[in-house]
């Protein structure tokens, strides 16, 4: 079969114009709109010899720049399509690897694609830059020098996060249209784009084994999605509100759309660009989250530790079994009533690495409110770890097992007189119901734990009709508040409707009415002299609380902003979306020493915080000296600072005069738990940052979601005589 090339001929513009500027481009653009007639007759003669030959090659020689770069490339592509059409011809395909038929939902190296995609996308590399580099060494003078910019990766692995971030999000969002019925699954199975992005390495390997150049300098860097988003200059170009997702959309298209035009047609594009501009959105957003940790240098540890929790449940019951019996609820006991001085949690102050006593092990066979607990938190975390897909999917399976256990043997694992009834006593399982069930709904995309959830007579028990003085206080022992917050996000941003609007409707309000009470013009809770809000009434412990509304208000606050709503009302009175940030910053303030006593209660920050934590591990030196159960109580009574500082650790807080004693065996004001700071953690992170309208990753969280309402059949076939 023969081949046939098209040559471009440029005219060069005039030297020293004072409208160089303006000429630099429009001279060669006239050039190029001249012979456009002449390069379409060209094309049709091809294609009316004998239909365009399988291999078609366009070789663009010119110099240009600006924005008739791809001018003559693009008004050749437009020629070959309006040739086919007129012809009913099916236009040449772009050239990818042979090989990688089995590279099903993907259209490159994406993150499930076998491993042979990958070597067979590196192998047509390796020949097509080494004949490149055979080429120029022809071209070039001897000593000459050639500068080269090529799109890459800075991970060796080809299928991590920065092997090919757009053509990922490009088949996510073919995918989305093959769930709406608009293209079919196997339209993205015949497809792959022909681009690879080569990792560092490769490029020196490929350029030493060649022997035509010797290689000088070679350097990374990268460059944002948006290339207009943050760090570049004129980054705020209108008064309107940034959208980085759309904006990184609209750039796509203009290179991309050509190629996929040729596959799946015109009538998908607008539609499919759509849903990228939704996904670069999201994908945008979980960049600026895992940013925030990544700031701080502890995105991989925060991982780390989620994963050491979630590891740490699956072994607690038979986590591959899909039906249960019983699980762990404690390990240990810590009961003191009647002068006991048996050995356990309470009674010695040991490092835990030294313990020597028994420790008894509670399994719980009824315990609905544990259970559906350790549901929520596996269900979440599987969203968390989405991107590791085998993991993800034990989280879910493990998830499914305990929930399934909670619902049908009903029960408190507090009941009975056990031992956490002490120490942890749960009050009731129907706002874990309320709670696990969101978190399944979105780890899963099951509607029947969303009808659950969602369901009035599980939301009445749940509380969420009546007040009391503790209404919309999110703790350890009540999950109400965030579920509620957490199903307001899915009315926002997905309005599911009918059948699940009523409750999800008196969620929304009722999360309003809480943000309301928060607010320094309402009496719902009090406030100390120095203003910390008393949530928990002017008990011992308050900060486990005051984080959580911190955290939560922002939350709400970042919803509002990215559902395009100003604020809300609390009564007749309408409230900005900056009223809640400030409430959380001023009590985020208060705990880091604005405050009275001008004492930070979180350890290590400041000059001026708590030295005798009631921590067993942070008082006793570390000196190789095993010491007893009550050989330690030298060190808990001591008043010496504690050896060893327990950086980042939020103390119990105040009382409500804003009073502090900085006792180790005053438990009230001085121990740190994991509840606190687990609140701490995410106000800090929610509070963090540059506000933007990207401040939240609004559809990660409900990827496993399926549309919310029902897919249209696809169109009749074309009519036939």
């Amino acid at each position: 079969m023969s081949s046939y090339g098209i040559r471009k001929l440029f005219i060069g513009q005039p030297q020293g114009h004072k409208y160089t500027y303006m000429l630099k481009y429009l001279y060669p653009e006239r050039a190029i709109r001249k012979v456009e007639s002449v390069i379409k007759e060209t094309i049709k003669s091809i294609a009316n010899h004998d239909g365009f030959p399988h291999c078609f090659t366009i070789a663009d020689l010119g110099c240009s720049s600006g924005p008739n770069t791809l001018l003559a490339v693009s008004n050749i592509i437009n020629g070959v399509h309006e040739a086919c059409k007129e012809k009913n011809l099916k236009p040449p395909q772009y050239q990818v690897p042979k090989g990688i038929e089995n590279n099903k939902l993907n259209i490159n190296i994406g993150k499930i694609s076998p491993p042979n995609v990958f070597e067979n996308y590196k192998k047509q590399f390796q020949k097509d830059f080494t004949t490149f580099l055979e080429s120029r060494s022809i071209e070039i003078v001897r000593g000459g020098r050639m500068v080269l910019t090529l799109v890459g990766r800075s991970d060796v692995d080809p299928h991590g996060n920065e092997g090919g971030q757009i053509s990922n999000l490009i088949a996510r969002s073919l995918v989305d249209l093959v769930k709406e019925g608009l293209i079919q699954e196997s339209d993205i199975n015949s497809f792959n784009i022909p681009a690879y992005n080569n990792y560092s390495d490769e490029i020196r390997d490929i350029i030493y084994s060649q022997r035509s150049f010797s290689l000088d300098i070679l350097e990374t860097f990268g460059v944002d999605m948006d290339p207009y988003g943050a760090g570049y200059e004129n980054s705020k170009v209108s008064d309107e509100p940034i959208n980085h997702g759309k904006r990184a959309a609209k750039i796509m298209r203009a290179y991309i759309e050509p190629v996929l035009v040729t596959h799946f047609g015109n009538s998908a594009m607008d539609l499919l660009f759509k849903e990228l501009e939704k996904n670069v959105d999201e994908h945008l957003a979980t960049e600026i989250t895992n940013a925030k940790y990544e700031a701080a240098g502890e995105l991989a540890h925060v991982k780390e530790i989620i994963k050491w929790g979630t590891d740490y449940f699956l072994k607690t019951f038979n986590s591959t079994a899909d039906t249960i019996s019983q699980l762990v609820a404690q390990v240990g006991t810590g009961d003191t009533s009647g002068g006991t001085s048996d050995p356990n949690d309470h009674t010695c102050w040991m490092r835990p690495e030294d313990i020597d006593y028994t420790r008894p092990v509670t399994v719980c066979s009824t315990c609905s409110d544990l259970a559906a607990e350790m549901a929520a938190a596996l269900a979440s975390a599987s969203i968390v770890f989405k991107d590791n897909k085998l993991y993800s999917k034990k989280l879910v399976h493990g998830a499914e097992t305990l929930w399934k256990f909670a619902r049908n043997q009903r029960g408190s694992y507090s009941a009975g007189g056990a031992d956490a009834a002490t120490f942890y006593n749960s009050t009731m399982y129907w706002d874990e119901f309320v709670w696990g069930g969101a978190w399944m709904y979105y780890a899963t995309g099951n509607q029947s734990y969303l009808y659950l959830a969602s369901h009035p007579t599980l939301a009445k028990h749940a509380g969420a009709f009546w007040g009391g003085p503790d209404y919309g206080v999110l703790s350890w022992d009540n999950k109400l508040t965030g579920a509620q917050v957490l199903l307001t996000r899915l009315r926002l941003f997905l309005s599911p409707g009918y059948p699940y609007e009523q409750t999800l409707k008196t969620y929304h309000n009722q999360t309003s009415i809480i943000m309301c009470s928060f607010l320094p013009y309402f009496t719902s809770f009090n406030r100390t002299r120095g203003g910390l809000i008393q949530l928990n009434h002017g008990r011992p412990q308050p900060l486990q609380y005051v984080v959580n509304a911190a955290f939560l208000a922002t939350l709400f606050s970042d919803y509002l902003d990215a559902a395009d709503t100003p604020g809300w009302y609390c009564g007749p009175n309408f409230y900005s979306t900056d009223v809640l940030r400030k409430f959380a910053e001023t009590q985020i303030d208060y705990i880091l020493g604005k405050n009275p006593r001008k004492m930070s209660y979180v350890v290590g920050f400041g000059n001026h915080y708590p030295k005798h934590v009631h921590h067993r591990g942070a008082s006793i030196p570390k000196n190789k000296i095993k010491y007893s159960c009550k050989g330690g109580y030298k060190f808990r009574d001591s008043k010496k600072p504690n050896p060893n500082t327990i950086i980042g650790a939020m103390v119990a807080g105040p009382d409500k005069r804003d009073g502090f004693h900085d006792v180790r065996t005053n438990y009230n004001y001085t121990e740190p738990t994991l509840a606190g700071n687990a609140g701490l953690v995410a106000a800090l992170v929610a509070l963090s940052g540059e506000r933007t309208t990207n401040k939240i990753d609004k559809n990660t969280i409900f990827s496993a979601v399926p549309p919310m309402f029902p897919t249209p059949p696809p169109p009749p076939a074309p009519w036939k005589p």
